[in-house]
Formats: structure tokens, C-alpha cells, sequence
């Protein structure tokens, strides 16, 4: 921990370090809770090997700060020379003060819970249709463009190893039985689905509930923000928040679609959102769905066959799991796709 105590240093944090914990469940970043004598931060250690372009992360943050007038985001700390990061050999570091009374829902646990993300994620959306994608920089280029991670994923099955791809071969075979979804998307932009600044990362614990109520607070991780289309935000809520399993579930027999959350999220979102988008981005959301889980699928796949090297692992074959319980979910989402479209429309 003396890495983190030393970034520390490099910021207005008030009082005497007492302690700094792992803090949070994110595959990515290293995230730390640090306690001082008069308050509590998040410190972060950025991982750069993902996100190679953390300048782009700091601009396109700078353009969100309309959200944080409205008390949507949380503005992050600057360095004590007035800069939003810190680069200590190699590592980049950011700090913001942490938030207490509140947490963020690994996964749905009840109907308010989920209209309540649904709001966050929402009203998140509308603030962003003021903003100008074009002002906005691609942190991870083509992040959501499946053609793309399709590639990957060929790439990654032809370098393979026997073992691992002995253990995915029926999961490789639901990846070419699916690559109809890539067609659709892009028969959506044909057709003038409107480039939006979306968050691009709509995990349900990106959102901040208080604890006492379940009532929204703050949408968080905003290192994904940018250009992209509302089915990408819309879809990952329902892909983890339909149902009630987290993505490393060891029993995929549990894998259900909650049409109730559906009817919650979907009520929310409509709530805040409807009068404000097109008439094609509303018949693409229930389709976003479908998209983001097999991205998903994919991309948990392919870190799979590729070793391991993209998502942090707690245990062995988690990935496997992963994509699995994915494409598991993907399959409940295409049976239930007419009903789902139905709710949408009617409520």
C-alpha cells in the first residue's frame, strides 16, 4: 500500500492517513479506500494497458461538467500542481472523496432497486443529448463495435490452445450462430440511428444508491463516456439487471429473465427519456439488449481463449463461466424478445 500512500501525497486529502483497503469488484482499475483522521477517498491506479489514452479519459471528463452542476456525477480531485491524474512510475493515479451511505448493486435485488439504476442511467442519457459527441474522444476505439470484437474473437480461436478450446467449443459454436446481431446493428445505421454521448458502461453498480432508501445518488466510471447510441446504454441494463445472477454465476440453470424488472427499468427510462429521442432509437432498445449481451459473450470468450490477460479472474475458467452465462442470458433475451418489445410499447 505504500504506492497508494504516496499518490495520495500528491493531493489536497485533508488529515493523517489511517488506513487504505481494496475497495470494490471492478475487472479493470485497482481501486482503493483510503481513510485519513478527517475523511475517506477513492484513490484509483488506472490501468493503462487498457486504457492507453488517459489524456482522452481527463478531456472528455472536462465536457461532462453540465453533470456535475446538476449533481449527476461526482467531480474528481485535482493534484496539488491543478492536474485531474498523477503519473508515479508508469502508474496513473486519480482521487475523489468517497461517498458514504451509499453502494452500488452488484446485481438486481428488487423491483425499486432497478427503477432506480434505470433513473440514474436515464437521467444521465438526457443530460448528455445537449452535448456534442463529436467533441468527445474514443478512450478505447471501436469499444462497442462488434464487427470488431468479432475479429478479436477469430483471432483469438485460431491462437488458441487445444485445451481451452476444447472447453469452449460449444460456446464458439453459439458465437457463429449469432453473428446475425452484427448485420442488425448495422442495418440500424444505415438507417440514421443518431450518434449520442452515452456512458457506454451501464453495469448496475455504476450507479451510487443511498442505502437507507435505494434511492439514486450519482452515476459513476465515467472512463467510457463518448460517442455511441443509446441501445449500447439501454441494452447493458437490461444484461445486468434482467436477471437476478451476477456474471460469474456457477449455475446457469439459475439464468432467468425477470420480465417484472423489465417492466421497471423500462418504465423508468421511458419516464425520463421518451419525448427527447427518435422514433428508431426507441424500436432499437429492446435489440440493444440482444447486442450488449453478446458483445459480452464474446469479448468474455475471447479473454478466455486468449489466456486470461484482459479480465481480472478470482478463479479458474471464470471467463468460461462468464461467456457462458452470457450467451445462457442471450438466449432467454432473444425467446423473450416480442413480449419484451410489447411491455416497452405499452407501458
Amino acid at each position: 500500500m505504500d504506492a497508494v500512500a504516496e499518490a495520495a501525497a500528491c493531493f489536497p486529502i485533508q488529515g493523517t492517513i489511517r488506513s487504505i483497503e481494496a475497495f470494490g469488484s471492478g475487472h479493470i482499475h485497482d481501486t482503493y479506500r483510503l481513510t485519513t483522521s478527517e475523511a475517506s477517498y477513492l484513490i484509483q491506479r488506472l490501468n493503462t494497458d487498457i486504457f492507453s489514452q488517459p489524456a482522452s479519459i481527463f478531456w472528455n471528463q472536462k465536457l461532462l461538467k453540465p453533470l456535475i452542476d446538476q449533481e449527476l456525477i461526482v467531480e474528481g480531485l485535482h493534484t496539488i500542481q491543478g492536474e485531474p491524474g498523477l503519473e508515479i512510475d508508469g502508474n496513473l493515479w486519480r482521487v475523489q472523496t468517497f461517498i458514504d451511505q451509499v453502494y452500488g448493486p452488484l446485481k438486481a435485488n428488487s423491483e425499486k432497486e432497478v427503477s432506480e439504476v434505470a433513473k440514474g442511467f436515464a437521467l444521465f442519457d438526457i443530460a448528455c443529448l445537449a452535448l456534442n459527441p463529436n467533441q468527445f474522444k474514443e478512450v478505447i476505439p471501436d469499444f462497442h463495435k462488434l464487427s470488431w470484437r468479432l475479429q478479436q474473437f477469430e483471432e483469438a480461436l485460431a491462437l488458441a490452445s487445444e485445451e481451452r478450446f476444447e472447453k469452449a467449443v460449444g460456446l464458439i459454436q453459439k458465437v457463429h450462430s449469432h453473428k446475425w446481431i452484427d448485420d442488425q446493428v448495422n442495418d440500424l445505421w444505415e438507417r440514421g440511428l443518431p450518434v449520442r454521448v452515452c456512458h457506454n458502461d451501464t453495469k448496475a453498480d455504476n450507479v451510487l444508491l443511498k442505502k437507507d432508501n435505494e434511492e439514486f445518488q450519482f452515476v459513476i466510471d465515467l472512463d467510457t463516456v463518448g460517442p455511441g447510441a443509446l441501445l449500447y446504454d439501454f441494452g447493458d441494463l437490461m444484461r445486468t439487471m434482467l436477471s437476478a445472477t451476477g456474471e460469474s454465476e456457477p449455475n446457469a440453470d439459475d439464468i432467468n429473465l425477470n420480465q417484472t424488472y423489465f417492466h421497471s427499468m423500462a418504465k423508468a427510462y421511458k419516464r425520463v427519456m421518451w419525448e427527447s429521442i427518435t422514433e428508431l432509437e426507441k424500436s432499437s432498445l429492446v435489440f440493444g439488449g440482444i447486442y450488449m449481451t453478446f458483445m459480452m459473450g464474446v469479448r468474455f470468450l475471447t479473454d478466455y481463449l486468449n489466456g486470461d490477460v484482459y479480465y481480472k479472474v478470482s478463479f479458474e475458467n471464470e471467463n468460461l463461466v462468464r461467456a457462458r452465462n452470457q450467451l445462457t442470458l442471450l438466449e432467454e433475451l432473444n425467446k423473450k424478445r416480442v413480449p419484451l418489445e410489447k411491455i416497452l410499447k405499452e407501458i
